[in-house]
């Protein structure tokens, strides 16, 4: 498994601002995939992988994204049908894959992260569709990671040992150069102060060199065994010295502007996006501030009672069925009801919301009750010998009024059975509850002639 952190420095957005070509350095991306040397060895048991063959690096990353345990079958079958998409897809995977975008941006409209759309990959065809939010793209990543070394010294030990190749995934290789810091950038760039990573953020140098040296690096680490000989024939050139990547030709920020210019198309999609995004929160605020503020929930309901849970007002996420299952609330469906894209986020959003708070309450009052039946199953005597060994005076569990309440109940039921041995008549046996004082009070007397009642308190 890949460390946790990166050493690259993430993209810093603020609500809604787009990731444009120049924040992800497509330009840069669009190079690396559409590089046509088929020099890499096709993933065991791949579609490729026929004796001889031999793929692009771009082939090999997106193999490798298919191959992963955490991708749904719903969603490989997506990508296997539009590869142009899915292309574009593993392009922000790399992004996610150095670090470069983290966990705290996503792509599609959500209550819980920052919401950073990519018009250079979402604005065309079913990419706003396919393109999932960074948490679960890196999920999927990490999916790929099962198999081959998982750690610098494992890959180096297989280098050295001629293992069969490829010697690792290159999801994986990338990983590794993103979050180890060692001898091994000294050892391939002539700046001691170059990272691998900044081979994917740092625009002072151009983007066709910056590419030939990250994919010197995917065919050093999958296709050779670290030898001399093998890194002079690497196909993508060789350095100014053994083992160094091919040399970085210098740019300006200007330049780099100059080959990642946003289309009209991804424009207007990132103006749409954002402005939808706005109404959204704007919706959400209004719906939080309209809300009326919930009753305190018991085992036996709200403080109001059934009256006050009838008249309250209904979410409208579960207006087409109050009385509905927890099973059913799971599976509702939704209907965009007009032609934009992001239609009904608000709604589902909601949903999910109040699927989770429901989920928790479920909990919480299930945990409640199991230790309120411990406690009034257990001697008040014992339980209070038992809060005495406790550190806590007043722990969680013990802090209901479980014990009074016994009590209370225990001196009840004396009472009652006191005052059936004395007067021979039950609690309660009138002519308002039975109907039939007669016959109630002949039975008293029949009961109090055979011998009465045999008292024994239970404590």
């Amino acid at each position: 498994m890949p460390p946790a952190a990166s050493l690259a420095t993430s993209l810093k957005r603020g609500e809604g601002d787009p990731l444009n070509r120049h924040d992800i350095q497509y330009a840069l991306l669009e190079k690396i995939f559409e590089d046509d040397h088929a020099v890499f060895t096709p993933r065991p048991g791949s579609v490729y992988d026929t004796p001889g063959n031999r793929i692009t690096f771009g082939d090999l990353y997106v193999e490798d994204l298919l191959a992963s345990n955490k991708l749904s079958k719903t969603l490989k079958d997506k990508f296997l049908n539009d590869m142009d998409v899915t292309r574009k897809v593993c392009m922000a995977s790399v992004l996610v894959n150095t670090g470069r975008i983290n966990t705290t941006l996503v792509f599609t409209p959500t209550q819980a992260r920052t919401y950073n759309p990519i018009p250079a990959i979402q604005a065309y065809g079913t990419g706003h569709k396919m393109l999932q939010d960074a948490p679960r793209l890196k999920g999927i990543l990490k999916g790929s990671c099962d198999k081959g070394p998982v750690d610098w010294i494992s890959l180096r030990e297989a280098q050295r040992a001629k293992l069969p190749k490829p010697l690792t995934s290159p999801i994986t290789l990338i990983f590794l150069l993103t979050h180890v810091a060692t001898v091994m950038d000294i050892q391939h760039f002539s700046d001691p102060n170059f990272l691998p990573h900044e081979l994917l953020s740092d625009y002072h140098y151009t983007s066709d060199s910056r590419a030939r040296a990250f994919l010197w690096l995917m065919y050093f680490y999958i296709e050779t065994n670290g030898t001399l000989e093998e890194t002079a024939s690497n196909p993508f050139g060789s350095g100014p010295g053994n083992f160094r990547v091919p040399t970085l030709s210098p740019a300006t920020e200007a330049d780099s502007f100059a080959e990642n210019i946003d289309l009209p198309r991804e424009k207007e999609y990132s103006t749409r996006m954002c402005e939808e995004r706005k109404r959204y929160l704007a919706l959400s605020a209004q719906k939080a501030s309209e809300t009326p503020r919930m009753a305190k929930i018991t085992n036996g309901g709200t403080d109001q009672g059934s009256a006050a849970r009838a008249s309250s007002v209904t979410p409208s996420v579960l207006e087409d069925s109050v009385r509905r299952s927890s099973r059913k609330i799971k599976r509702k469906t939704y209907d965009s009801g007009h032609d934009s894209e992001e239609a009904g986020a608000a709604e589902r959003d909601d949903y999910r919301s109040q699927r989770a708070q429901q989920i928790l309450r479920h909990k919480l009052r299930r945990s409640q009750h199991r230790s309120k039946k411990v406690r009034k199953s257990q001697n008040i005597f014992l339980r209070a010998l038992n809060l005495e060994a406790e550190d806590d005076r007043f722990v969680y569990d013990d802090s209901d009024g479980e014990e009074a309440m016994t009590l209370a109940k225990v001196m009840r039921r004396a009472q009652r059975r006191t005052d059936r041995y004395t007067t021979g008549k039950r609690p309660g046996a009138d002519k308002e509850r039975r109907g039939d004082g007669d016959a109630g009070t002949a039975a008293a007397a029949a009961r109090k002639a055979s011998g009465g009642f045999k008292i024994k308190l239970k404590f």
